[in-house]
């Protein structure tokens, strides 16, 4: 909620993109639809419903001054973390 909050008061400074764990899938099998609905026992159902349609609304990536491209790429347990290591993240794109 904090995060929303920021989204409203720093519209053009804050951003929010919807990455894997805004799935529902996803939501359901590491365990935050159970969490909902235990923690909200009365309401859960409508909460978790209220949440899958906020995190539909959530861009999927977001292009900040026209020059770089944010989104979530997702780390599976396939994902080769050396191969990401080596890579040269930084690299700044000087023309298009």
């Amino acid at each position: 909620m904090v995060l929303f909050a920021f989204m409203l008061v720093y519209p053009k400074e804050f951003h929010l993109n919807r990455g894997n764990h805004e799935d529902h899938m996803v939501n359901l099998r590491y365990g935050f639809t159970k969490e909902v609905m235990h923690k909200y026992k009365i309401h859960g159902k409508r909460i978790l419903k209220l949440l899958q349609d906020v995190f539909c609304w959530l861009p999927l990536a977001t292009l900040v001054d026209e020059k770089v491209l944010i989104l979530h790429g997702g780390v599976s347990d396939r994902t080769d973390l050396e191969l990401l290591a080596k890579l040269d993240r930084h690299k700044v794109l000087t023309e298009r």
